[in-house]
């Protein structure tokens, strides 16, 4: 499990990656408009790995960005994730499957 460290930082200086769908953004957006960004819990905090990339919450973060002379800090939760740690499990355990495959092949022949 990671462990979570909550952080306030500029809002401009988080690295969105994924496709936003302005349509749920722009719900978002009013509702941050109409009753304010107030996270009820921790779970509704913007989720960032240790690059600052944004693991969950894209939508909310994008939408805060595009309300004019809104927030100019926001607390996120930050945990010790990075994709190189990510893509290095999985290149491991890829490695692992295809010798299991070729052990059970030429155990079979």
């Amino acid at each position: 499990m990671f462990k979570k460290t909550k952080v306030e930082i500029p809002v401009g200086d988080l690295c969105c990656t994924q496709y936003i769908n302005q349509k749920r953004r722009n719900r978002i957006k009013w509702s941050i408009k109409n009753f304010g960004y107030v996270p009820e819990n921790d779970k509704d905090l913007i989720l960032v790995s240790k690059d600052y990339e944004i693991i969950d919450g894209n939508h909310r973060y994008c939408a805060l960005l595009s309300i004019k002379g809104g927030y100019s800090k926001i607390e996120v939760n930050k945990i010790n994730y990075s994709k190189n740690t990510y893509y290095s499990v999985v290149s491991a355990f890829c490695v692992f499957l295809v010798l299991l495959i070729v052990t059970i092949i030429f155990l079979i022949f």
